[in-house]
């Protein structure tokens, strides 16, 4: 059986169209990978609206903020999910 931390380290990885495909012939359980995908994919899709609202209002100390703390963040978890 295939665990979260897997599952959302995989989906981080990986472009998001993969995870679904491999991880449907690894028989991982759909609660599984929907818990997933949403904590993985949500805070980039937020991120991705903010940046693209900023630009257009060319607000560049936001839009970099914003980038700054993407890189952050990501980085944080990724160091977090590698020491479990």
């Amino acid at each position: 059986m295939v665990s979260f931390r897997h599952v959302l380290l995989f989906q981080l990885a990986v472009p998001s169209e993969i995870p679904g495909y491999v991880l449907g012939l690894a028989g991982c359980r759909l609660r599984t990978y929907a818990a997933a995908i949403a904590l993985g994919e949500l805070p980039f899709a937020i991120g991705a609206v903010y940046l693209g609202e900023s630009f257009l209002q060319r607000n560049y100390l936001l839009l970099l903020a914003i980038g700054v703390a993407s890189v952050a963040l990501s980085w944080a978890m990724f160091r977090r999910a590698s020491v479990l």
